[in-house]
């Protein structure tokens, strides 16, 4: 698994004999079905490829679910306070709900039941992914 193969040394100062008893393998990493499907969902979800080469990770790195939040975030900076079942059918996003409601960002805050608006964070933070 290491790829490492087996030396023999002799430490007998009047034969020195160095012999290979086994030779490295070639490395073959093991093959991880759930994270291949995960990876290559992540890829199927994302809109385009708006990473560049060398950004900056502190900033946050562009995924699906980024993508996604920053469409619910701009309907409503367009449209103003909406229930999660409007913004789910405007913007055919059915887990819209699940993401206002999570919020993991910041960007919303519920105004009432069912509906959100944009925090404050959010209003400051939304136009910087343009």
């Amino acid at each position: 698994m290491l790829g490492m193969g087996l030396i023999s040394i002799d430490a007998n100062p009047h034969s020195n004999s160095v012999e290979v008893l086994l030779d490295p393998g070639e490395y073959r990493p093991r093959k991880s079905k759930h994270r291949e499907e995960r990876l290559l969902g992540e890829f199927q979800k994302r809109v385009g490829d708006p990473n560049l080469g060398g950004a900056d990770r502190r900033k946050g790195i562009m995924t699906a679910y980024r993508q996604r939040a920053l469409a619910i975030a701009r309907y409503l900076q367009d449209h103003g306070p909406a229930k999660a079942s409007d913004i789910a059918k405007a913007l055919e996003e059915p887990k819209a709900r699940d993401i206002l409601y999570n919020d993991v960002y910041g960007w919303f805050e519920r105004v009432s039941r069912g509906v959100y608006d944009l925090s404050p964070r959010g209003k400051r933070e939304v136009p910087g992914w343009e």
